[in-house]
């Protein structure tokens, strides 16, 4: 049983397929902007390892054959978004896509296999991994996959910040895969005689009994309704007074 029902999703209409599709590519694009600005500008660059520190070369930086650039890492952060919210892997339980989520982190992070070695390229993917699971795909199958009133303006908005500021998204994607948030939808989806799908709220039945019995009690207040019952000889009543 897939606790967070990531594997569960609602059907999208045509104007919130765009709203996704847009999402997907200011998110990417933005992502990059911020590993750029992460990296700094000796991004590309590393020092000598063959020359001695107390040499003047030393300040010298030279190409690192292990860089990636910045749009081949945008177009890894597309392509792992269309994949982490697409059929089939978003159909997969929560624990399968993190999987996925785990091997995309090791294709980005292959340099670090390189230099650190299998043990700790393969923790570095797994803790790597939980980030770009939290952020792409539980923040994205909260606003994309859930039933929500929100407008297809703000799920665009709030995820492309979750995904471009991945500090930001991790904090609540985070909150959300705690079950702090919503635990189950508030809200479910109907299918009409017409074949249009609508949001309706489902009645509790803890609420429905509550009103009944407030109504029996106010009822009773006015004298009216079953609260009250009249007498049945008001004459024999009366002359009793």
């Amino acid at each position: 049983m897939d606790y967070f029902k990531l594997s569960q999703s609602v059907p999208k209409s045509q104007e919130e397929l765009g709203g996704f599709a847009i999402s997907i590519t200011i998110s990417a694009v933005l992502f990059t902007l911020f590993c750029t600005w992460v990296a700094g500008p000796d991004a590309g660059t590393m020092i000598n390892p063959h020359v001695p520190t107390g040499s003047p070369a030393y300040k010298i930086r030279i190409p690192d054959p292990n860089y990636t650039h910045p749009v081949v890492v945008g177009l890894l952060i597309f392509c792992a978004l269309i994949l982490l919210n697409v059929p089939p892997v978003k159909r997969l339980p929560g624990f399968v896509q993190y999987l996925v989520s785990v091997g995309i982190s090791g294709v980005l992070n292959r340099r670090f296999f390189i230099e650190e070695g299998i043990f700790l390229g393969l923790f570095g993917a797994v803790c790597f991994g939980f980030v770009l699971f939290v952020v792409m795909r539980v923040n994205w199958w909260f606003y994309w996959d859930c039933p929500s009133n929100r407008s297809v303006a703000e799920r665009m908005l709030r995820s492309i910040i979750y995904t471009g500021l991945p500090f930001v998204g991790l904090a609540m994607g985070f909150w959300r895969l705690l079950g702090l948030g919503v635990r189950a939808p508030t809200t479910a989806l109907e299918l009409t005689a017409s074949g249009e799908t609508i949001e309706t709220i489902p009645e509790s039945p803890a609420l429905a009994e509550h009103a009944r019995r407030m109504a029996a009690v106010r009822s009773a207040q006015t004298g009216a309704g079953t609260g009250r019952r009249p007498a049945e000889n008001k004459d024999s009543v009366s002359g009793s007074i």
